[in-house]
C-alpha cells in the first residue's frame, strides 16, 4: 500500500484471476474508488459471474459442408472465390426438413451420408447446455447454435469461439474488451461477412494496416485469413502466422 502527501493512497492486490475478475466487473468504472469501497463496506454485491459454456466442433470430423448461408452477407468457397449456383444453395432449397431462408442455416452431409442442417448436426452430437460453435479447417467459422433457438448477435458469438482474445500476435486482451475488425476494410468494400471479420483490441484495431500497397503491410502488420484461419501478416511480407488458439 502506498500513501501520498495529499491524503490519498493506492492499494495493490494480487489474487486468482477468476476471483479478481468478479470484483473488477462489479466496480463502476466511472467511479472505481467509490464503488470499490462500497463493496468492501458491504454496500454492494460482487457475486460470481455466470459463465456460459461454448463448445467448438470441428465440422470436418463429422460432416462435409454442402451449402452456407451467412448472416447478412454472401459466401465464398474454400479457394475464396464467389460461389456459383452449383456450390451455394439456400437453406430452403437444400434442407429436407423444410427450413426457410430466414433460418440462415448451413447444410452438411454427415459421414454416414445423411443430409441435415448444422443445427440438427449439433443437436445430434452434444447440444445440451450453452452454445455449440462449428468451425472448419477450410472455411473458418461456419455457424453457432444454442439450445432453444438461434443466438442473437450470432457473428460475435462465433468470433468469440474462434478467438477468445485479441487475434493480433501475442496480444491477450480478452474478447469482451475487443472490437470486431473487418479484415478487408469496410471502406475498401469489405463485407460484414464472418470470413471477413476477426477480433482485435482497440490498440491493434487502430494499428492494423488497412490499406497497404499490394496488400503487404509496411509498418505494423495486419490481420488476414489463410485457408479459413486467422493470421497475422508481418511487415514486408513473409508467411502469415496463425494466431487463434482454435486454428
Amino acid at each position: 500500500m502506498r500513501r501520498y502527501a495529499n491524503g490519498t493512497a493506492t492499494m495493490s492486490i494480487t489474487a486468482r484471476d477468476v476471483d479478481l475478475t468478479d470484483v473488477y466487473d462489479a466496480i463502476d468504472q466511472s467511479a472505481p474508488a467509490e464503488s470499490f469501497l462500497n463493496l468492501v463496506r458491504g454496500e454492494g454485491g460482487a457475486g460470481r459471474l455466470n459463465y456460459i459454456p461454448m463448445i467448438t466442433l470441428q465440422l470436418d470430423t463429422f460432416a462435409k459442408l454442402l451449402a452456407v448461408n451467412d448472416c447478412n452477407h454472401t459466401s465464398t468457397d474454400s479457394a475464396g472465390a464467389k460461389p456459383t449456383g452449383n456450390t451455394h444453395t439456400s437453406a430452403s432449397a437444400a434442407n429436407p426438413a423444410g427450413a426457410n431462408s430466414a433460418d440462415s442455416d448451413i447444410i452438411v452431409r454427415a459421414n454416414n451420408g445423411a443430409r441435415m442442417t448444422g443445427a440438427e448436426l449439433a443437436q445430434r452430437i452434444l447440444l445440451k447446455h450453452g452454445f455449440v460453435a462449428i468451425l472448419s479447417r477450410v472455411h473458418g467459422p461456419v455457424d453457432v447454435y444454442r439450445v432453444e433457438r438461434f443466438a442473437t448477435d450470432k457473428q460475435r458469438l462465433l468470433l468469440a469461439a474462434e478467438s477468445p482474445e485479441c487475434a493480433w500476435l501475442d496480444c491477450h486482451v480478452p474478447f469482451d474488451k475487443c472490437q470486431i475488425h473487418h479484415i478487408t476494410s469496410w471502406a475498401d468494400g469489405g463485407e460484414t461477412n464472418i470470413r471477413n471479420l476477426t477480433v482485435l483490441c482497440p490498440h491493434h484495431n487502430g494499428a492494423n494496416e488497412d490499406h497497404p500497397p499490394g496488400g503487404i503491410p509496411i509498418h505494423r502488420g495486419r490481420m488476414v485469413r489463410v485457408g479459413g484461419q486467422v493470421a497475422w501478416q508481418s511487415p514486408g511480407g513473409g508467411v502469415p502466422v496463425p494466431t487463434s488458439p482454435t486454428n
